[in-house]
């Protein structure tokens, strides 16, 4: 009698114990009926492009990661997410998030020490993450009004969700220490100490007590230290930059407006400013940003970039007029001339890429936002702006742009196709006068450093797809396609002729 085949036992699916963290690279965003856009999933690369039709979404998107950068920053002026943070403490992730705190102290009382150093867990990392998605979901409509400077439905979202990698925490720990003893008051002997709270490689920590307004006073700053170092933001000022499309016009009406109007438009509440103009937060920001730059240059290591801009772009140098008046115009002197030329009768180039040479000179960053880097650029210029932006993602900058330039990604192709060839071959290449003249190390894109997305409209409603790359690149659809359509055209014309 032939041996009886078991049943296959069925087994029980398990649960991903860390649903917040992904296998992706970079930290990333979800958002579900946002606008026009029916869903999108966006990995925030150190390059992130969008690319596609026209008025499908891409400066929404853009805006909306720009917002939340923003919330990010750890001194943000306007926080919108995180402001009411302990009204959630019946939240289970906010209980776990507590037990691990007092766990913290305790550990750190029960053992005699002046510091401790206790390694972020996943656990205590998925906890976080799922506190900030409810935060961000039950605040979203605020966010959205905030970012885009409307009062009312014209723009609603269903989802916002963001996501982080597993191993983003890595090496990052909480710190516990003791404060150095002071005295109370200058004619008495008595001393007092005190605990600070610190999260490695951030500058400052948090003095805090064991008590329950302490641990909750924890919760926050571990909340938004971790949060800010994990969405790549600043901890001084924002440190963000949005170049928007319309910066020729600011460029252009700059040095005219008067001082005083420029303070009374740009630092009125926000109620108030709904009313006043329709600029929408990140536009108003770079207003406000590139009407107050100091000129007070700071030390980064970004001059050759800036030389390069100049020399290989605007042929020219930029920079403020030489005076003693508290209001200084951004002069523009041509290459060989000797002479000054204000902003109202240089080339669009010039006034297109004023701001961008004024921020890299003046302001420190870490994020660019940028609309369209090849407004007004000739195809030849569209690869050198292509060449600038790799720079500065190397000199570890992050980037998102939106383009319709299909010069802009065939560069970033030829860059990736360097990139995947060996290390002495790359050195022959670059050592070929005809084809890189002047190319360096730096100009060679590393392919896992950008992901791009293209958004397409149906009905309405716009779709966004995620491109893969191969050795070669990317496949841009929405070029090619195009691309391949004109060509037919010009063969049926000739064909006639």
């Amino acid at each position: 009698m032939p041996e009886e085949v078991p049943k296959k036992l069925k087994t029980k699916k398990l649960e991903n114990p860390y649903p917040f963290l992904t296998d992706n690279q970079y930290p990333t965003l979800y958002v579900k009926n946002f606008g026009k856009i029916e869903e999108a999933e966006v990995e925030l690369a150190p390059f992130t492009l969008f690319v596609g039709d026209n008025n499908s979404g891409k400066s929404y998107l853009m805006n909306l990661i720009w917002g939340l950068k923003n919330e990010f920053s750890i001194l943000s002026r306007n926080k919108i997410i995180f402001k009411n943070i302990r009204e959630y403490s019946k939240e289970s992730s906010y209980k776990n998030i507590k037990k691990y705190v007092k766990q913290l102290y305790k550990d750190y009382q029960d053992v005699p020490q002046k510091t401790s150093k206790t390694p972020i867990t996943n656990d205590l990392l998925n906890h976080l993450i799922e506190l900030l998605n409810i935060l961000l979901n039950d605040n979203k409509e605020a966010l959205i009004h905030n970012i885009f400077n409307i009062y009312d439905t014209a723009i609603t979202i269903e989802t916002l969700r963001i996501t982080f990698p597993e191993d983003s925490i890595l090496d990052t720990y909480i710190n516990i220490e003791e404060l150095p003893t002071r005295k109370i008051r200058d004619n008495e002997e008595e001393e007092k100490k005190g605990l600070r709270i610190k999260i490695s490689g951030m500058p400052f920590g948090l003095p805090v007590k064991n008590s329950s307004m302490g641990i909750d006073r924890t919760i926050s700053f571990i909340f938004d230290m971790i949060f800010g170092k994990l969405f790549g933001s600043g901890i001084f000022n924002n440190n963000l930059l949005f170049l928007p499309s319309s910066r020729t016009g600011f460029t252009l009406l700059k040095d005219d407006l008067d001082q005083n109007i420029q303070e009374e438009i740009l630092h009125l509440d926000s109620e108030s400013m709904a009313k006043v103009q329709s600029l929408t937060r990140p536009v108003r920001e770079f207003y406000s940003q590139y009407s107050f730059l100091k000129e007070k240059e700071y030390k980064n290591n970004l001059s050759p970039i800036i030389k390069f801009i100049e020399s290989e772009l605007i042929t020219g140098n930029l920079d403020y007029q030489k005076t003693d008046a508290p209001r200084k115009d951004i002069l523009y002197t041509p290459t060989g001339v000797g002479k000054e030329f204000p902003m109202s009768i240089t080339s669009g180039v010039v006034t297109e890429l004023a701001p961008l040479v004024m921020f890299l000179k003046y302001v420190p960053w870490n994020i660019l936002f940028m609309e369209e880097p090849e407004i007004s650029l000739h195809p030849q210029l569209q690869q050198q702006i292509a060449r600038v932006l790799i720079k500065l993602v190397n000199s570890k900058k992050q980037v998102i742009i939106t383009t319709h330039s299909d010069t802009v990604i065939q560069h970033i192709n030829n860059m990736i196709k360097l990139y995947n060839n060996s290390e002495n071959r790359q050195k022959e290449l670059l050592n070929n006068k005809e084809y890189f003249e002047g190319y360096e190390s730096n100009d060679i894109l590393n392919p896992e450093k950008i992901r791009m997305y293209q958004f397409d409209v149906n009905n309405n409603k716009t779709e966004v797809k995620k491109l893969s790359h191969s050795k070669y690149g990317f496949q841009v659809p929405t070029f090619n396609d195009f691309i391949r359509s004109m060509s037919k055209q010009i063969d049926q014309l000739l064909d006639e002729m």
